[in-house]
């Protein structure tokens, strides 16, 4: 959707939240998205998203393991995203950031940020060589999620193949506090991206 000189569009859900499952949900509450972007010009992208969901205690938290919400405690869980992308003939920006506020009865609400940058520079057609950041810090009131900060350094190379599939060369240094510190070399087929 391209609204007005500001190409703006928006979407709006409402759904059944992380409790749910192929055929049925675990609460009545449903989960609510909305999400604002424009593109003021050529190749540049703003946009802001917002999540609302209430979390059963009962609820299988993925990034558990599979397991059900560790602490048995319903969470109130809002998420707030900003993004910015700019993809001109040359010059690739991709970045975001996320608030995660997480509240429980026992301990209130607690803050969790994350966030990444990349910027790209087309050497040609078909090359690209590229940095990537990554930051996430966790609240120290954080239940719900497993907690693990982390920041991490990305330097790449990509041949784009056709405008389907490309080929990646990649060197990632990790500062995590579930794994201290690890150096990685990476190669990849990707389809997209």
């Amino acid at each position: 959707m391209n609204l007005g000189p500001l190409k703006a569009g928006y979407d709006v859900m409402l759904g059944n939240g992380q409790g749910a499952n192929d055929v049925s949900d675990n609460n009545k509450r449903k989960c609510f998205i909305a999400a604002l972007h424009c593109k003021p010009y050529e190749g540049l992208r703003l946009g802001l998203s917002y999540y609302n969901d209430e979390i059963s205690a009962d609820t299988m938290a993925s990034h558990h393991g599979g397991t059900l919400n560790p602490y048995g405690l319903k969470v109130k869980q809002q998420l707030s995203s900003a993004s910015v992308v700019y993809m001109g003939k040359h010059v690739e920006w991709i970045s975001e950031a996320t608030l995660a506020m997480n509240h429980t009865d026992s301990l209130g609400t607690s803050h969790t940020h994350a966030a990444y940058a990349y910027a790209g520079y087309r050497m040609h057609e078909k090359w690209v060589p590229y940095v990537r950041y990554d930051v996430l810090n966790y609240d120290k009131k954080e239940l719900f999620y497993k907690k693990g900060n982390m920041k991490s350094f990305l330097v790449g190379l990509r041949h784009q193949i056709n405008y389907q599939s490309v080929i990646k060369l990649e060197y990632e240094w990790d500062n995590a506090t579930l794994t201290g510190k690890t150096h990685k070399v990476s190669a990849q087929f990707a389809v997209g991206f």
